[in-house]
């Protein structure tokens, strides 16, 4: 199954949210890892760095990053340890574009915290693709997501094993 990760993926982001969440991010990189799941992601710094860290380092299947034409934001989403893709796709879009082409490329969807550009990869996912999103009990989105009735169908947990069974189901 190939599952995209969006939210926090600047290396500028909130430094005390990232390593708030870290242990987490890290945490569903080694469950994702295990359970012999691609990742697709459109950056690897914050907090999603940490989780393909630890898909990498529990020998995750395969990593695809999406990069849109904005090199200035896509240096700051440098992954860590410089870690390399497995396959980086230079889009040529813009992040609008870029968004849709991923969403829909990957089967499933799993949003750390993030801000609005994630909420509205949230809103695509389910509105455009119907793909199953989680979305992680971190972060701003949430209450953005329960005010929408629209989105219902989004899965929020903080229980990451639930979460990736939702996903899988």
């Amino acid at each position: 199954m190939k599952i995209l990760i969006i939210g926090s993926c600047r290396n500028n982001d909130n430094e005390s949210r990232i390593k708030k969440d870290r242990k987490l991010a890290e945490k569903i990189g080694k469950e994702l890892a295990k359970r012999g799941h691609e990742i697709i992601t459109g950056g690897a710094g914050g907090l999603i760095g940490f989780l393909v860290n630890s898909y990498k380092k529990n020998n995750g299947k395969k990593w695809i990053i999406y990069y849109a034409i904005n090199e200035k934001k896509n240096k700051e989403a440098i992954p860590p340890e410089n870690i390399k893709a497995d396959e980086t796709i230079q889009t040529n879009f813009n992040f609008a574009l870029r968004d849709a082409f991923y969403i829909e490329k990957c089967d499933a969807v799993l949003a750390l915290s993030g801000k609005l550009l994630t909420f509205s990869e949230i809103i695509q996912a389910v509105k455009n693709y119907n793909k199953k999103v989680l979305q992680l009990n971190i972060g701003k989105n949430i209450k953005r997501i329960k005010d929408n009735l629209e989105l219902n169908s989004v899965f929020i947990s903080s229980d990451i094993k639930k979460g990736i069974n939702f996903l899988e189901k």
